[in-house]
C-alpha cells in the first residue's frame, strides 16, 4: 500500500476488508485498545481549586466525563467504569458544562468507545464558586449520576460525538 505521502508499507491481511478503510482501521483499532483506564484516571486536568464532583455511573458501560467551561475548553476530563462512582476534588472557581460519553472498547489511542459511543451533556450550567457567609467559608460540591433515577431532577440530552470528542 502507499500512504498519501507516498510512504510505501503493507499492512497484515487479517486487517484488510473492502470498502474505504473503515472496516480495517476499526479492526486495527480494536486489536490494539491497550489497556482499559483504572476507575478515576484522570486524562485532563487544568488548573486546581477546592471545590468537588462526585460521578455514580450506574450505566451498563464505561464512561468519560468532561467539565466544560464555557468557552467549550475541557478543563477535567477522567473515566468512571460501569457500576462505579469517582469523587474529584481540587475543581477550579469557575461556571462550567458537565458532558459525558460511554460506550464500550475504549481506545488509548484515540481517546475515545469504539463501540456503541453516545454522547450526552445536562443542560445546567454549574457554577463552582467560594462563598464567604458568617466568616465561614463554603466550596462548591456538585454530584451527578449518569444514569436515569427515578422522579430525579435532571436528564441529560444527546450531542453529537463531534462535540463531544472535540476540545
Amino acid at each position: 500500500m502507499v500512504t498519501k505521502k507516498g510512504l510505501k508499507g503493507f499492512a497484515s491481511s487479517k486487517y484488510l476488508a473492502q470498502g474505504d478503510g473503515d472496516l480495517a482501521k476499526l479492526r486495527l483499532d480494536m486489536a490494539n485498545l491497550g489497556p482499559r483506564p483504572k476507575n478515576g484516571h484522570i486524562f485532563i486536568k487544568k488548573g486546581s481549586g477546592d471545590h468537588k464532583l462526585m460521578i455514580d455511573n450506574g450505566r451498563y458501560d464505561d464512561a468519560i466525563v468532561k467539565l466544560k467551561d464555557l468557552s467549550g475548553r475541557t478543563i477535567l476530563s477522567f473515566y468512571v467504569r460501569v457500576q462505579q462512582k469517582v469523587q474529584i476534588k481540587s475543581i477550579p472557581e469557575g461556571n462550567y458544562k458537565i458532558r459525558f460519553a460511554c460506550g464500550k472498547s475504549y481506545s488509548n489511542k484515540r481517546g475515545y468507545f469504539l463501540e456503541g459511543m453516545t454522547a450526552m451533556s445536562f443542560p445546567d450550567i454549574n457554577p463552582f464558586i467560594t462563598k464567604i457567609k458568617d466568616g465561614y467559608i463554603y466550596t462548591s460540591v456538585v454530584e451527578y449520576t449518569l444514569h436515569e433515577v427515578l422522579h430525579g431532577n435532571v436528564h441529560a440530552n444527546r450531542i453529537s460525538l463531534e462535540d463531544f470528542i472535540n476540545d
